[in-house]
């Protein structure tokens, strides 16, 4: 049944039974696909670029039921191997965008794809690929930082003896080795956030969505997140939202500037 988040099946899709390609096979397929459709607002990807596999979104739409209208018309294409900044004021529809996009809120209209696949059709193909720092952080009170990393990397298919190595590396990278096993209703805003950051990266996902990371982080801490970034960024598609203009200008290999629901 329809309701306010989530992504309605058709009411036959139980008779919809088809197989599905997997997401490596559909990569390799969109991988040397020229997209030439590119909106008037954003510079034309050219040469090797415009060749790389990517996630496009086009004529994106959001309305709400009260006729509030969050996303107008937004078409936009983000790369493998760079990160996207998303720049813009609170309510300029920059979360709206990253709700639909990672199925948690139904688009009015538009279609967007990512290497290849239906964003909206395929959520669930696109789902065993995608990290997400919610711009609200999603803990459980009473599991500490290794624990949240131990169990979504469960969650993502990291092979068990593979999972503390994989933990040991995040916490190290993130600086969170002092507070590793602290409950998570006792961190900071600074320190959740990187949690949550944690949880979008582990498990190797190629498409990674961080709604205002670095929220709560004094600056020096932001700095460090930055560089830790930019090493991630090789063979994923990062898409991060933002209201810092110098946290985009410094991250964004792209940087796309929304305002009112429009690019």
């Amino acid at each position: 049944m329809p309701r306010e988040l989530g992504l309605a099946k058709p009411w036959n899709f139980l008779c919809k039974c088809k197989g599905k390609k997997t997401f490596h096979e559909i990569k390799e397929e969109e991988k040397y696909r020229v997209d030439l459709e590119e909106t008037k607002n954003f510079e034309r990807a050219t040469g090797a670029l415009s060749q790389t596999p990517a996630l496009k979104i086009r004529g994106l739409k959001k309305v709400y039921p009260d006729g509030k209208l969050a996303v107008d018309n937004v078409s936009m294409t983000m790369y493998e191997g760079q990160i996207f900044a998303l720049l813009g004021h609170n309510g300029a529809g920059k979360t709206t965008v990253i709700g639909m996009l990672t199925g948690l809120l139904h688009p009015t209209s538009g279609s967007g794809s990512v290497m290849g696949f239906d964003i909206f059709e395929d959520q669930e193909l696109l789902r065993e690929n995608l990290g997400v720092c919610p711009q609200h952080n999603v803990l459980f009170e009473y599991l500490t930082v290794r624990e949240h990393l131990e169990l979504y990397a469960t969650f993502k298919g990291v092979p068990r003896n593979q999972i503390k190595k994989r933990v040991d590396t995040m916490i190290f990278e993130l600086e969170l080795d002092l507070i590793q096993n602290q409950l998570a209703s006792t961190l900071s805003g600074g320190q959740k956030r990187k949690t949550s950051t944690g949880i979008a990266l582990i498990g190797d996902s190629k498409v990674i969505m961080l709604d205002e990371p670095t929220s709560g982080m004094d600056t020096t801490t932001r700095c460090k997140f930055w560089q830790m970034l930019k090493n991630y960024k090789q063979g994923r598609i990062i898409i991060l939202t933002t209201h810092y203009m110098d946290e985009a200008d410094n991250l964004g290999d792209r940087v796309c500037i929304m305002a009112e629901g429009e690019v």
